[in-house]
Parts: structure tokens; C-alpha cells; sequence
């Protein structure tokens, strides 16, 4: 049993990929609930388990408060926060229920990050979460993008303190299959012409290859032709397996 948290920003495909993923497994022989954490969600395409809007929504945060919808979105982690043990209740019903535990985060990342409230959800409502971090395929184009994407994931997995898997969704909308071979080419040529940023960028690869960071092969998926979600099954039992949480 595993439960797998999906993050990304706005725009990711988050939801839809909660929903692709979970008939793909479904249709694989596999027990899965869905959990929605997004208030303000108008609709999801899949049936949740648990959806956060029957406790509140973002429209009812903002009336109460007094609040703009960026204030509302934290607040509502610090609502949930405030209700951990029933949250923590039923995540643990749902995974002693289905074998995979799907749960929808907000729209925005940076609440859930870069709030307290975020991580003490994450790592409160279930011992065996997984992350699975999207980034749309479009912005992997150069070494630099590698650079700042391979630092966003490493300082995710740092600050919420679980296993993450770092997934390029919107594999549909490439119309050439990702060079991933020279996408993370690290070597000085990668960075020439860029001067101290360059060498900076050069030297923090270095580091986060030698403690093994790139490690996880890329993985491309698509929501609309399910492309990839074989190999998203695969490097998510890897994952957990190596972090003691697939029984």
C-alpha cells in the first residue's frame, strides 16, 4: 500500500493526471481511493473517498475571513492542519482499504510548501506518502531548465520530507519525443557563455549527481493517451520499495 501526494504548479495537470492514473491502475487489478485537497475546486473528473469542500470551500474561507484567494488557500492548510487527527483517521481507513491512495493537492504549490501547514499534512496523514512532482514537458528544453528543475525537486523533497518522483507531464503536447540524452548533458559546455551563473549551475550538478539526485530515469507521461503511466507503476514501486512503504 502506498499513498502518493501529486504536487506541481498551476497548470500541470495534477487532477488529471489523479484521475488517468487512477482508472490506469484500476484497470491493472489494484484497489485505489481518491482524496481531494483542493478546496477550491469546482468539479474533479474522479469519485474522491474524501474531498476537502465538505468540510469548506475557498469561497466560504474568503466570506468568513476576510481573506483574497491567495490568504484563503493557507488558510485552508491551517483549517486542515487544525483537523489532523480526523484526516489522519481517514487516510488510515483508505490504505487499510485499497492497495493505492491518489490524493489531489492544491492548484497552487506554494502554499503547501512554503507554509508550515504544508508538510506537517503531508507527513501527518500518512507514514507511507509518496510525492510525485509534475512539470510540464514543455519547460525541459535546455541544461538550465534541467538545473532549475533538478534544484525545485531536491528542495520539495527536502522540505516536505518524503519520497518523491519527479514526473514530466503534457507528454501529448511535445511534437518531438525529449532529447533527454542532451537535456542532461552537464558538462562546461552546457553552460558556456552563461559566466558565474554558469559555473554555478556546472558545480551544484556535480554535487547533486554525486549524491544522487538524478538518479530516477525521466519518466513522460500523458493523461490523455496514457502514455508513460507503465513506467510511472514502475519507478513509484521503486521508490516506495526502497523507502520500506510497499507491503
Amino acid at each position: 500500500m502506498v499513498t502518493l501526494f501529486f504536487l506541481g504548479p498551476a497548470g500541470s495537470g495534477k487532477t488529471t493526471l489523479v484521475w488517468a492514473f487512477g482508472r490506469y491502475l484500476e484497470r491493472e487489478g489494484y484497489a485505489v481511493s481518491y482524496v481531494n485537497l483542493d478546496c477550491a475546486a469546482e468539479t474533479v473528473p474522479y469519485s474522491a473517498s474524501f474531498d476537502v469542500r465538505r468540510w469548506f470551500t475557498l469561497s466560504d474561507i474568503m466570506k468568513r475571513y476576510g481573506l483574497g484567494p491567495n490568504g484563503a488557500m493557507v488558510k485552508s492548510l491551517e483549517l486542515i492542519l487544525e483537523r489532523l487527527g480526523a484526516v489522519r483517521e481517514i487516510f488510515g481507513k483508505l490504505e487499510r482499504s485499497s492497495e493505492y491512495v491518489l490524493v489531489d493537492t492544491p492548484g497552487q504549490l506554494e502554499p503547501l510548501v512554503f507554509h508550515n501547514a504544508g508538510p506537517l499534512i503531508l507527513r501527518g496523514a500518512s507514514s507511507s506518502g509518496v510525492g510525485v512532482f509534475l512539470v510540464p514537458v514543455d519547460v525541459l528544453k535546455t541544461p538550465r531548465d534541467a538545473v532549475f528543475l533538478t534544484l525545485t525537486a531536491l528542495s520539495i523533497k527536502y522540505r516536505l520530507d518524503i519520497p518523491l518522483v519527479t514526473v514530466f507531464s503534457k507528454r501529448d503536447l511535445a511534437t518531438e519525443p525529449p532529447d533527454i540524452d542532451s537535456v542532461f548533458k552537464f558538462d562546461v559546455s552546457s553552460f558556456s557563455g552563461l559566466g558565474v551563473e554558469g559555473e554555478l549551475a556546472y558545480r551544484l550538478m556535480q554535487v547533486i549527481r554525486e549524491y544522487g539526485a538524478l538518479r530516477q530515469r525521466p519518466v513522460f507521461v500523458s493523461s490523455l493517451t496514457e502514455e508513460g503511466l507503465d513506467d510511472l507503476l514502475s519507478v513509484i514501486h521503486e521508490v516506495a520499495c526502497t523507502c520500506g512503504d510497499m507491503r
